[in-house]
């Protein structure tokens, strides 16, 4: 019995190695691991798919992107094996995906321009516990370049998003909650300081005003609204 139980062990540490040996085979090339998160339904599926060909299509090769996908109940095992065939096509050794359906979050939450989904990115903080930052775009975005220099931002002091300014269309809204126009941004694309809104308890000070206010423009005027003061802009380049 001591002689299987042995040779069973030496099995397993065996194989223990060969996988350990294969996942730094896979990933030593790899010097930038970048966390990167969108928000997606079953009607922006095809953008998702443009999305996804131009961000891997412009990575440098240094570069690992490991992708958050949000995702209610629209998106089905059918729609992930299209985003799948995309992976592969265009380098599925360079990217690994990661689906979290939040199917009921923000459940009443205003939805008069937006889709539901739009506020998901708001749970990034509490889903991803041991992640310090991430990069969060909208779907409506092509990737000219690779994400490493953005994402390799120093946050300074006490800011929670790295963002652009924006406030041409929303000048009622700035208005109606007391925003700073000056300081007004996007929520397209975010470089989020997920540590830092978690040690602050931001998450659910956001989560609160969506859900005791009426917003047209969706996460962003709420981001806007609490964290007017502490969001580093970022140049439009």
């Amino acid at each position: 019995m001591n002689y299987i139980i042995k040779k069973y062990k030496k099995l397993f540490l065996c194989f223990s190695f060969y996988i350990l040996f294969l996942y730094i085979l896979k990933y030593k090339n790899f010097v930038n691991k970048i966390h990167l998160s969108i928000s997606l339904n079953h009607n922006y599926l095809y953008t998702c798919i443009v999305y996804l060909t131009s961000l891997l299509n412009n990575r440098n090769k240094s570069t690992f992107y490991i992708i958050h996908i949000l995702i209610d109940n629209s998106i089905g095992k059918e729609s992930m094996s299209k985003i799948d065939k995309i992976i592969k096509k265009f380098g599925e050794q360079h990217v690994e995906l990661k689906y979290y359906n939040l199917e009921g979050d923000f459940k009443g939450a205003t939805t008069i321009f937006f889709p539901l989904t739009a506020y998901y990115r708001i749970s990034l903080p509490s889903i991803l516990p041991y992640i310090d930052k991430i990069i969060y775009t909208d779907l409506d975005t092509i990737n000219l370049a690779d994400l490493s220099e953005m994402y390799n931002i120093e946050f300074k002091e006490k800011m929670y998003f790295c963002a652009t300014l924006d406030y041409k269309y929303m000048i009622n809204e700035i208005k109606k909650f007391g925003i700073n126009i000056n300081k007004y941004i996007n929520s397209g694309i975010l470089l989020i300081n997920l540590k830092e809104i978690r040690n602050d308890g931001i998450e659910k000070k956001i989560r609160e005003f969506i859900s005791t206010h009426k917003l047209l423009y969706a996460d962003q005027t709420a981001i806007n609204a609490v964290c007017n003061n502490n969001i580093q802009i970022l140049s439009y380049i």
